[in-house]
């Protein structure tokens, strides 16, 4: 009887740690969007946080270029840095 309540305790520990790691998932696909992940990326995360087959095998490699946002970021940051070094500024 002590070895069976062990497992049934060690079963809730178990999903008691799937929705943890669920909720992380859900609040990482947040973050993710945000930031205009790959949508590989978005993919895993949702189906990680829904508890859902997850559909890549791994949205690896990603680089900040490949984020929409930092991106557009990079893109803003080189049209002010040609126009500060640009001759013809007024």
């Amino acid at each position: 009887m002590n070895a069976e309540r062990e497992s049934g305790r060690r079963v809730r520990d178990l999903e008691q740690r799937i929705s943890v790691l669920e909720q992380v998932c859900a609040e990482a696909y947040q973050l993710a969007g945000a930031v205009g992940e790959p949508e590989k990326a978005l993919d895993n995360l949702a189906a990680a946080a829904e508890g859902k087959p997850i559909p890549h095998a791994t949205f690896l490699p990603v680089s900040a270029a490949d984020c929409d946002e930092f991106a557009l970021a990079d893109a803003r940051a080189a049209r002010s840095a040609r126009k500060a070094a640009s001759p013809l500024r007024a």
